[in-house]
């Protein structure tokens, strides 16, 4: 009776294809997660870090983050640099 057991027979063939699809989309989840966790750390954003962390939205909250958030207060190396040498006095 328990060889009559068979997991492979329990998928349909025709959905086979489904499988690189979600595994492909839960590596860019986790890319996602782990760089918008990254950025929220570096840049002291504990409330973004916490809610990054526990919540689990398939990749929309990171990506809101992402757009809405880091793209607000984006600087430019440029303007870095132009800052930096404004305040040394144009040296």
């Amino acid at each position: 009776m328990l060889n009559d057991f068979n997991l492979y027979h329990q998928i349909p063939v025709g959905w086979i294809w489904l499988v690189p699809i979600v595994f492909l989309f839960g590596v860019i989840v986790l890319a996602l997660k782990g760089y918008t966790l990254w950025k929220s750390a570096k840049r002291g954003e504990m409330w973004w870090f916490i809610a990054l962390f526990i919540a689990n939205t398939a990749g929309i909250l990171e990506l809101i983050y992402i757009v809405f958030v880091l793209k607000k207060y984006h600087v430019s190396f440029a303007e870095k640099i132009k800052a930096h040498m404004k305040k040394e006095g144009g040296k």
